[in-house]
């Protein structure tokens, strides 16, 4: 119902460190090519699998490459928060040159980026910004459950 009533929507992914990084890019791609979408297609950075610094970064590159390279002309961006990100990926810079859509709940006028985007040598800001949680989406029409 999103384009009848003028909302722009995008296509997300949730990706799961430490599992088989090609058939969860495979399974994107499906999704990607299949879809149609007004915004960027993201992936969505949140957990490591259990996964060390260096194995994480290795296993999102190689999965966004992937996806990347199986879709003529895309470019993911990425969402994820700086506590994460900070916490859990080294710092380098392969990731700034991709669209940022951060997730800081704070009053501020300016999220805080993580340092890969905040970083002095050529800074990037955010595309998105999630900057609040105030509920668990009901007042905005969306259902949501905890599984368990």
């Amino acid at each position: 119902g999103c384009e009848n009533n003028g909302i722009p929507y995008g296509l997300y992914w949730y990706v799961k460190p430490g599992k088989d990084w090609r058939k969860h890019a495979d399974n994107f791609i499906k999704v990607i090519i299949d879809g149609e979408s007004d915004l960027p297609a993201v992936v969505d950075v949140e957990e490591t699998g259990g996964l060390g610094k260096t194995e994480l970064e290795g296993w999102l590159k190689k999965f966004v490459d992937r996806v990347e390279a199986g879709v003529t002309g895309l470019q993911l961006a990425i969402y994820t928060s700086p506590g994460f990100w900070n916490a859990n990926m080294p710092r380098t810079n392969w990731a700034k040159n991709r669209r940022l859509w951060v997730a800081h709940w704070t009053t501020a006028a300016q999220p805080i980026l993580p340092y890969e985007w905040a970083d002095i040598n050529q800074p990037r800001t955010w595309t998105f910004w999630q900057y609040g949680t105030p509920a668990l989406g009901a007042e905005y029409g969306v259902s949501s459950s905890k599984l368990m």
